[in-house]
């Protein structure tokens, strides 16, 4: 049995309901009917409404600027807008491409942060909203973004099944990422909300909702140091929330179950229940002020997929009396510890007879498996489940932590004769020393050594290409032609089009294998897939034009536990890169030709006639900055063209796009827009020159260009125009634009340089 809430009532038509608090501590809705909703009190019907638009309310922020209150709205049309407490329209705020899933402001009420179906996060200063800033790195929808309460970092979660941390402070880097979550292609799919937050004041903590469990990542190292699970939900969590005195956590799920944790001694100190069972999808603590306890609505508020809102009152445990939890010892009897029994509640009606015999909590502390918590993304998360890299972690780890401070599997202080035992898993008995403090972890040598190497990952590049996390995208797209791939209920199908006509015609085939990369030429088409839920990854290829009519396609499967993550096509030949940093090569009639091992995790392959481009990262990298290399072979004479060296980028940048040009120079893109060419005649051939910069072609911070190739006689890059948008759309075909090299020359604008 649960207890029920305290109060309950209509607030918005069916559907998802937000709820927050103002300054003011009014509390502030919006749901599905188009209206946003300010209360006094949950209990009182003086409520204060307005109407947005005829638009579906996805959001709210409420804010405070120079002493007035506003309420910062996402709107189903895919804005943000400001409006005062009364309804009256103050502007518009920024504008996405798909809709909006998050707001927040933060502490100080100086920024708001908005994520998108877009892929992207944007934050803008409230002051001045020309200064806004885009993230970019999730390869699926953004489900939340969130400023811990310093204003240095910023917590997001995304349909792609990533938790990323950002550093506000140095360029709006990612300097965590954490595969924890399930992967999906789209909000509407998505199993959770995944509203994770930050232990407030301190921002200590992150708390963030792992299919049925609550796990806790300490700041700056990002180890997970305690698991908070809880059997009465049997369904996913779908948002966390802190108490602002930052002891007390609770959690709710899509089967409306509620529980509370009091942090201190990881115990549950309060289990409710939304009394329809329908899902929780909001969940806020009133704001702990001194007024708080003396007007009576102190207590765990909530909102639901039914658009109703409620209050759990008991849920608001009392400092030092009944319900506390200080100078409480520790028992194995969940009953014995009177900070789980409330005033009047017998201790049925918390945990019900089956929990109380089957003994419902479990905690485990200390560091989650390390496949959840490797920063590498997409394919390359499986890394780290090398016995050798996995060992030489848990060993640098254990052995710096010498003030037995350090955090271990079990969340212990660890002499140095247990490291051997716990590396090889056979711990033994639980040691007799008690828990290190979770706030101590920061402080030891490993969290420093954390922060200044952060082991960061580029993802897996498939240049011209767009994240198949899309229904509708890009395999490839090149100077030879587009190759899209369209996954909808009823059709998994691949389309090719040439840019000549007279060439080939366009063709379409099914993509019974789940194909995700590709690579075209004149000659042929290669198709790959990842592997998945035990089916091995596959390579497949389409020879267009040849005399043997009888011989135009042949596939073959890689290892097991192999899989693709690069693709690339030359003459007569095809390059496959996989995880296990294994460069194969093919003939375009299928014999394998070479395996080569590459130093490194490899990022992707490019080719053109004879020459293949492999570039990969070598770990750790240090201070923010990817340190990627590139290889330059000549596969027909199987000889090295440029020997392995450093592919320059610009500071807190990626890469974003490199292959060759038409006439075989190899040329790369990053993030920050700039365009590279390796310079093969001068400097020993291992020089880089920087010909163009995309980002001053562009009118709009919210512009950038897709580059798709180069061109000679005249020197041009070839890239597609994305207004407002993080990838170009599938249909209408888009159309490059011609843009000319510009060399950063000094003075640009005399005759002399000119003429230079």
């Amino acid at each position: 049995m649960a207890i029920e809430p305290t109060s309950r009532r209509y607030a918005h038509a069916e559907g998802t309901t937000h709820l927050t608090f103002d300054r003011k501590r009014h509390l502030v809705t919006c749901g599905h009917d188009c209206d946003v909703r300010i209360f006094s009190g949950i209990e009182e019907d003086d409520s204060s409404e307005f109407t947005v638009s005829t638009e579906t309310v996805c959001a709210i922020a409420p804010y405070t600027l120079e002493n007035r209150d506003l309420v910062a709205v996402a709107i189903d049309n895919h804005s943000v807008q400001t409006f005062t407490g009364e309804g009256a329209p103050e502007g518009l705020l920024m504008r996405f491409t798909s809709p909006v899933t998050f707001l927040s402001v933060d502490q100080a009420h100086l920024r708001l942060v908005a994520s998108s179906c877009d892929f992207t996060i944007r934050t803008v200063r409230l002051d001045d909203i020309t200064q806004i800033a885009i993230l970019r790195g999730h390869e699926a929808p953004v489900l939340c973004a969130i400023f811990d309460p310093r204003g240095q970092l910023l917590a997001s979660t995304s349909c792609d099944g990533s938790l990323r941390v950002w550093d506000l402070k140095n360029g709006n880097v990612c300097v965590k990422q954490l595969q924890v979550l399930h992967k999906c292609n789209d909000v509407s799919t998505a199993t959770s909300m995944a509203t994770v937050s930050w232990q407030p004041s301190s921002g200590e903590l992150l708390a963030v909702p792992v299919e049925t469990e609550v796990r806790v990542y300490q700041r700056g190292t990002w180890e997970c140091v305690a698991t908070l699970a809880d059997s009465a939900h049997i369904e996913v969590m779908n948002v966390v929330s802190w108490r602002g005195c930052g002891q007390f956590l609770a959690c709710a799920g899509v089967d409306g179950v509620v529980s509370v944790w009091d942090y201190s001694n990881r115990s549950v100190s309060g289990r409710y229940r939304n009394e329809s069972g329908i899902g929780i999808t909001s969940l806020e603590w009133y704001p702990d002020t001194e007024e708080s306890e003396r007007d009576g609505k102190a207590g765990l508020y909530f909102a639901d997929n039914e658009g109703y809102i409620g209050w759990f009152q008991g849920a608001e445990p009392t400092v030092g009396g009944r319900g506390s939890t200080k100078g409480v010892e520790s028992t194995d009897d969940p009953l014995a510890d009177d900070s789980l029994l409330m005033e009047g509640i017998p201790p049925d009606a918390i945990f019900g007879t089956d929990d109380i015999m089957d003994g419902d909590d479990e905690v485990l502390d200390g560091a989650h498996d390390d496949e959840d918590e490797t920063a590498l993304s997409g394919s390359h998360s499986n890394l780290a489940e090398d016995d050798d890299i996995i060992h030489s972690r848990k060993r640098r780890r254990l052995l710096e932590d010498s003030d037995d401070e350090g955090e271990t599997e079990s969340n212990a202080a660890v002499a140095p004769d247990d490291v051997e035992s716990l590396i090889s898993g056979d711990v033994g008995p639980a040691p007799s020393r008690p828990l290190a403090p979770p706030t101590s972890i920061a402080r030891t040598a490993a969290a420093a050594f954390s922060e200044k190497f952060v082991e960061v990952y580029q993802s897996p590049l498939l240049p011209s290409s767009t994240p198949h996390t899309l229904p509708h995208h890009f395999l490839t797209y090149n100077m030879v032609g587009v190759v899209r791939s369209h996954n909808d209920d009823d059709t998994h199908m691949i389309e090719v089009e040439f840019h000549n006509s007279t060439v080939h015609h366009s063709f379409s085939i099914p993509n019974h294998h789940g194909n995700n990369m590709a690579s075209l030429s004149e000659s042929c088409l290669a198709l790959a897939c990842q592997r998945n839920e035990g089916n091995p990854s596959q390579l497949q290829c389409l020879h267009l034009s040849t005399w043997d009519s009888g011989n135009k396609e042949w596939s073959l499967s890689l290892p097991a536990k192999e899989s693709a993550t690069g693709l690339s096509l030359g003459n007569g030949w095809v390059a496959v890169a996989t995880d296990k940093q294994l460069l194969r090569v093919f003939s375009l009639g299928g014999m394998q030709r070479d395996v080569l091992c590459v130093a490194g995790v490899i990022v992707g392959v490019a080719g053109w006639g004879s020459r293949l481009a492999v570039v990969y990262q070598e770990p750790p990298c240090t201070e923010k900055v990817f340190q990627l290399k590139v290889w330059v072979l000549d596969v027909v004479k199987r000889k090295q063209l440029f020997r392995p060296h450093s592919l320059p980028l610009s500071l807190h940048s990626k890469l974003d796009w490199f292959g060759f040009s038409e006439g075989g120079c190899l040329v790369t893109h990053d993030s920050k827009g700039i365009v590279r060419l390796l310079d093969s005649a001068h400097y020993g051939g291992l020089s880089w020159i920087p010909i163009l910069d995309t980002v001053k072609q562009v009118g709009s911070k919210a512009d950038h260009y897709f580059v798709v190739g180069m061109t000679h006689n005249p020197d041009e890059i070839r890239a597609v125009l994305c207004k407002g948008l993080t990838f170009p759309p599938v249909y209408p075909k888009p159309v490059m634009t011609v843009l000319p090299i510009q060399l950063p020359l000094c003075d640009l604008v005399s005759e002399k340089t000119q003429l230079e």
